[in-house]
């Protein structure tokens, strides 16, 4: 029996007519036209030619299974299932199909909402109708962040020298990632220069010609190079070769890259895209991540979060429109921020392969530096994330306890703050506690400087309250000076997820605990520590496991741990590591029900 719903002839027409109407909303800009009913019948373009059976066509679009009469004039042995096509629907019968016959397999560099970028074709245009579809383990509608970027495990439909579908024929099994350079700062991807040079000599491809540089030679690009202008430039070393990129700083020195360095010219400057294999990425991400002083079973349990993160993040085309998979920021992964080191090379070697999966899946397996005793559901701290088993928020107590802490409960999660009686794995590191007093002034000067971007980001998530005491969608600038501020929601791992701030012109209530830190942002003010240490402003408030006094118009945050609450701490890792457990002990121990998988 088929998976699909199948409509009838009779209904499937009406049911068509009604998303003709409805695509464009659906879809945004992904559709540019729909079928328009004409005397000569309605047209659907692009639909997948499913199978044809007793004299019935079967036809998917738009995530429905249509079933159709044909004209007598089709024979069964003219009728092409398998492929694309668009057909024209009269009195409930197929009466035309002009079949898509032109359909290449290629590496996808990138996809953008205007076209895409093949290894052999370069850059080609969507068409106005152009679909893409999943055809394996059934037929389904899919997305431009469904195109895995990198990978030649779609076949391209082209139709006057344009898309008019994708055929997404598996799913990639990654063991290469994209990598985008970001500026020094991490400001941005768009280089106006870039310089390279490699330790052991490389080669340039430029549209299949290759031009040979000696070790040590620089070469430099910028957004008049005669070669970028030709296309994509691709710079190779010899095995075992890295090059280095002069005009990028990572803690104020310049880093060498394992794997191909390439750079495609955009209206906005230089890309810069660094592909190599996922564990030669990791090689320089577990340095990033956590000290290599770390005993090697911390280590080489970031290495398995992190190669699980990056197998997850290469499967898709998140940062398609600049042919990536990640950049090398902490939006993502920190990559080569530290150099490799002989500690992470072991790390990531011993455990090549190993990812971790939950119900036969690969999961993303986030972490964070400390914990502040307690961990975050991952639904909490990111909005619209389905419940997920392995990402659920715990103590991290590291003998048993008695005692059940509720710590949505805010005078509970005082006193767990103040006066800790449990000994969790992150007691000891400077991080687990922390307090910063910042003036109704520098909040709103906070608040002021990041409102704008975070607004646009996602405006669902701010609401402002109206005259009638109800809080609605509305713009969430120039609240006037701060009066207070409310904590609206606390969950029962002791996250906060909404606050009220209370302004002399307006009262906002923010959503997301990332909204939350970045906007109360300490910038200018010292953070006392749990170990009395200073660290002298922040871009976010380190955690959002805080309460708030307020007192002589100043407010003090109280608070627990760094990051983001969500899956394995970093610093717990290492002291689990540290008393004898073993990587596979501490993954298990964060990411509950998961599996340690071999790909």
């Amino acid at each position: 029996m088929r998976k699909y719903l199948i409509l009838t002839a009779g209904l499937c027409l009406i049911m068509l007519v009604i998303l003709c109407v409805r695509i464009k909303d659906i879809l945004g800009d992904t559709h540019k036209e729909t079928p328009v009913a004409q005397d000569s019948g309605i047209t659907f373009y692009n639909v997948w030619i499913d199978s044809f059976e007793d004299d019935k066509l079967f036809v998917f679009c738009e995530g429905i299974m249509a079933q159709f009469d044909i004209n007598d004039n089709y024979s069964e042995d003219m009728v092409i299932v398998g492929t694309v096509a668009d057909i024209t629907i009269l009195s409930d019968e197929v009466k035309n199909i002009v079949y898509k016959s032109e359909r290449i397999n290629d590496k996808i560099l990138s996809v953008d909402e205007k076209g895409l970028e093949t290894s052999l074709r370069g850059r080609i245009d969507f068409a106005d109708n152009y679909r893409i579809y999943g055809i394996y383990d059934g037929v389904k509608q899919l997305f431009r962040e469904d195109i895995s970027v990198g990978y030649s495990v779609s076949d391209i439909v082209l139709d006057n020298n344009e898309v008019c579908a994708v055929l997404i024929t598996g799913v990639a099994s990654p063991d290469k990632i994209r990598v985008a350079i970001m500026t020094t700062g991490y400001e941005e991807y768009y280089h106006n220069e870039v310089v390279l040079s490699s330790d052991a000599g490389m080669v340039m491809n430029i549209n299949g010609t290759q031009y040979p540089y000696d070790a040590g030679m620089e070469v430099r690009f910028d957004k008049n190079n005669g070669f970028l202008q030709q296309g994509r430039v691709i710079m190779s070393p010899p095995d075992g070769g890295r090059i280095t990129i002069h005009n990028v700083l990572r803690n104020g020195e310049v880093r060498m890259y394992r794997g191909n360095i390439e750079l495609s010219l955009t209206d906005n400057g230089i890309v810069i895209i660094n592909e190599l294999l996922i564990d030669e990425y990791l090689y320089a991400v577990v340095p990033s991540e956590m000290p290599v002083s770390y005993n090697i079973e911390a280590l080489k349990a970031q290495a398995v979060c992190a190669r699980s993160y990056a197998y997850m993040q290469a499967s898709r085309a998140k940062l398609g429109n600049i042919g990536a998979h990640v950049d090398d920021s902490t939006s993502y992964q920190v990559y080569n921020n530290t150099p490799e080191t002989t500690e992470s090379i072991r790390a990531v070697n011993e455990t090549s392969g190993c990812v971790l999966t939950y119900e036969g899946n690969v999961v993303s397996a986030y972490y964070f530096s400390t914990s502040c005793g307690h961990t975050a559901n991952g639904s909490d701290v990111w909005l619209g994330m389905k419940d997920v088993g392995y990402l659920s928020a715990a103590m991290q107590n590291d003998a048993p306890i008695n005692e059940i802490y509720d710590l949505s409960d805010d005078t509970i999660f005082r006193q767990f703050i103040d006066n800790p009686t449990v000994s969790t794995y992150d007691t000891t590191f400077a991080w687990y506690r922390w307090h910063v007093t910042l003036t109704a002034a520098q909040i709103r000067e906070s608040y002021e400087k990041k409102i704008k971007d975070r607004y646009e980001a996602n405006p669902s998530l701010f609401l402002v309250k109206n005259e009638s005491g109800s809080f609605v969608a509305a713009e969430p600038y120039d609240i006037g000076n701060i009066k207070k501020i409310r904590i609206a929601k606390r969950t029962d791992g002791g996250i906060i997820t909404a606050i009220v701030i209370k302004g002399s012109k307006k009262t906002v209530k923010i959503l997301s605990e990332y909204n939350i830190r970045i906007l109360l942002a300490p910038y200018s003010s010292d953070i006392t520590r749990n170990d009395n240490s200073i660290v002298k402003g922040l871009s976010l408030l380190p955690s959002a496991f805080f309460y708030i006094n307020k007192e002589s118009g100043k407010y003090t945050f109280h608070g627990g741990g760094y990051g983001h609450g969500v899956g394995m701490s970093q610093n717990g890792a290492g002291k689990m590591a540290e008393s004898g457990y073993t990587f596979s002990d501490i993954l298990l121990h964060y990411y509950k029900g998961c599996v340690i998988s071999r790909m």
